[in-house]
Parts: structure tokens; C-alpha cells; sequence
């Protein structure tokens, strides 16, 4: 919980492991806040961090990722392109490389990326699409939104 809205599902053994962090976390038998003398977000993501790093350092849990169960949002760009002999449609796909924590090696829309605080669904599809894939910013002109998937 946080300010009384819930933004996420722990489970049982993540809310055991977050109670030995009282002056971080308020854990009862129906749910898990933060502390509520945190006054702003930067105070709040400080105090969090440092648990993460600790739980890190510890080995607690082998993926961080997804442990607080929070929605997060992103962008995904499928390219398409026209074969040059016979005008077909085809699909741009990239390997993803063998050192990536999910999924290493295997084949992967031509750019994706989670969209961080303060940037915009365009500006993140912008920003993934340069740094994934080096494309540069007259082909993103032509980048439109084809909707949400949930």
C-alpha cells in the first residue's frame, strides 16, 4: 500500500522477508506499506534501494524482478519491411543476446523497453528504438501506436 491505494501483490514468504525492515516497511496480517515518515519519492525509492541492494548482497532472492508484483508499462515496436525481390511483408525480428537474464537467444521483437519516470510512451519507443537497434530519427517518424496489450 502506498498512501492507502494498492499498487501490487506480495506473497507470504517476500512480506515474511520485508517485516525485518520495520523502519522501512509496516507488515500486518493484511497487507504491506511503506513507512509512512517517508516524504517524497526520492525518499522512498532511497530506503527501498537499500533493501534491495542488502537482500542483493545476501543472495535472498535469486530475481528481484517482479518481487513486489507491480504493474509496470512498455513500449514495443514491430518492424516491418518490404522484401526487395518479391514485395512481400515480413517482419523484423533480432536474436536477443545469450547474456540476457530472460529468454537469452531467443528470437525477440525488433525493439521493447519499460517506460521510466518521466518519459512518454513516444519518447520511450524513440529512445529503445536508438539504443537497441541504432535506428535513426527520420525512420521513427514513422512509428505510430497500434494500440494495448495487457
Amino acid at each position: 500500500m502506498i498512501s492507502g491505494e494498492q499498487v501490487g501483490l506480495i506473497s507470504p514468504d517476500v512480506a515474511k522477508a520485508l517485516s525485518t525492515f520495520p523502519d522501512v516497511f509496516v507488515v500486518d496480517s493484511s497487507s504491506v506499506s511503506l513507512n509512512p515518515a517517508f516524504r517524497d519519492y526520492n525518499e522512498r525509492s532511497q530506503r527501498i534501494e537499500e533493501v534491495l541492494k542488502e537482500w542483493k548482497l545476501r543472495g535472498r532472492f535469486v530475481a528481484l524482478k517482479g518481487l513486489f508484483g507491480i504493474c509496470k508499462y512498455g513500449v514495443t515496436i514491430t518492424g516491418f519491411v518490404k522484401d526487395p525481390s518479391t514485395g512481400e511483408l515480413n517482419v523484423w525480428l533480432q536474436k536477443r543476446s545469450q547474456t540476457k537474464q530472460t529468454w537469452p537467444g531467443k528470437w525477440d521483437n525488433m525493439v521493447a523497453g519499460g517506460l521510466s519516470v518521466g518519459y512518454g510512451v513516444l519518447e520511450t519507443a524513440h529512445k529503445e528504438a536508438e539504443e537497441e537497434a541504432s535506428i535513426p530519427p527520420h525512420l521513427l517518424r514513422n512509428v505510430v501506436s497500434g494500440g494495448c496489450v495487457s
